[in-house]
């Protein structure tokens, strides 16, 4: 999956040329400088690199390459911009290469090693979620005790976007982003978007949560406004931004890799 090989002369790693790892983590780097959203309790913002560059690289490069690409990103960006990345080493995976793997599941269509992760992972985070910290270790460990059912119905669009995924994610999103009707095209690309950003949140928030004992009231707050504060902006950006590139690129057959929106989808 991992392993490093040649295809018509070119270098590649999971699939992906290793020219393009190299570029979309250079780019992802270099544009963590530009804030695009400033987070609703302060600490920092959401890069342009986490906007675009970063779920770019799931989306043209696969999950995995996509992973490394944003991965290479986040390193070159916790030192260019430490705003964008508050908790050091640990944003590198949270703020850049885990959208890399989520986009590029997201990505994937109806694959079955992708289907089976994506899920997988997927349903994990949201029980963990639910779980950790509020109730496990709970208030014996310093946290504050769950508002319940507020914390549960606060992952609202994380729920929304796994039954999306289930329902039309897998097929029927993919085909509208080949649509020759723009704005079936655009629904597709918002939808997938979504999808990925969905499932992000719940691993990105968590350790946030853990590591600076943020009070139950403030995510339960976070969670709802979280999608129309700074949900929505990234992904009116990305899907602009993604219909743009995925669609030359489809093309001109300049980049095709498995796994991946340029790729052939099952």
């Amino acid at each position: 999956m991992m392993s490093k090989a040649t295809v018509r002369g070119k270098a590649v790693i999971a699939g992906a040329p290793i020219a393009w790892i190299a570029l979309f983590g250079a780019l992802t780097g270099f544009t963590s400088l530009i804030p695009v959203v400033f987070y609703i309790f302060g600490g920092g913002y959401v890069s342009l690199g986490m906007v675009v560059f970063a779920p770019l690289s799931g989306l043209l490069l696969g999950p995995y390459a996509g992973f490394i690409a944003a991965l290479i990103g986040g390193l070159i960006g916790m030192f260019l911009a430490p705003a964008a990345f508050p908790l050091g080493i640990i944003d590198v995976f949270l703020c850049s290469a885990l959208l890399g793997l989520c986009w590029g599941w997201a990505a994937c269509g109806n694959r079955k090693e992708c289907v089976v992760a994506f899920t997988a992972w997927w349903i994990a985070w949201l029980i963990i979620a639910n779980i950790y910290p509020y109730i496990w270790p709970g208030p014996a460990a310093g946290y504050t005790p769950a508002v319940e059912p507020q914390y549960a119905l606060s992952w609202y669009y994380s729920y929304v976007g796994f039954i999306l995924y289930l329902i039309i994610g897998r097929t029927k999103v993919h085909e509208w982003t080949k649509s020759p009707r723009r704005s079936v095209q655009l629904l597709g690309f918002f939808l997938l978007c979504y999808i990925a950003w969905s499932c992000w949140q719940v691993p990105w928030k968590v350790p946030y949560i853990a590591i600076l004992y943020y009070p139950n009231w403030m995510i339960i707050a976070d969670n709802f406004l979280g999608l129309a504060v700074y949900g929505v902006p990234m992904l009116v950006i990305e899907t602009v931004i993604s219909a743009l590139i995925v669609t030359g690129l489809r093309k001109s057959k300049m980049l095709v890799v498995p796994r991946s929106c340029v790729g052939e989808i099952e």
